[in-house]
């Protein structure tokens, strides 16, 4: 099954935007989501072109996406629902996705608000 997924986007984050020599600016994004949601799925569709429904995990890594009309280079790392990896992470990145499978119902609206939150509160920014 190829998810429904719906993906919140938090600007400005921790670290710093960079220009590369080829004019694109490089912008790192920290791709997490609730369990089974395909936080990982997506970023290895964005970045390798393939989707696997229940792919092996991917080596913790930056993986580039070059967005030629925008004049971007998005750094993904796709830490998924691992969340002890959310707060080490999230402080070095400029934008924060949180992937939630919306072809399930979300029967526990507690839970999705307390894995946010935790992302959001654990990285300490100010």
């Amino acid at each position: 099954r190829n998810p429904f997924l719906r993906v919140h986007l938090l600007h400005a984050m921790g670290g710093s935007q960079s220009q590369s020599q080829d004019g694109f600016r490089e912008v790192k994004v920290v791709v997490a989501g609730m369990p089974q949601a395909g936080a990982k799925a997506l970023v290895r569709r964005m970045t390798g072109g393939v989707f696997i429904e229940r792919p092996k995990p991917l080596h913790l890594d930056w993986q580039p996406l070059r967005r030629k009309f925008d004049k971007l280079m998005l750094q993904l790392l796709p830490v998924g629902s691992q969340q002890g990896l959310w707060a080490e992470n999230l402080c070095h990145a400029e934008r924060f996705v949180f992937v939630v499978d919306g072809s399930e119902a979300v029967d526990n609206e507690g839970a999705f608000r307390r894995a946010f939150d935790k992302a959001i509160n654990d990285c300490q920014l100010p």
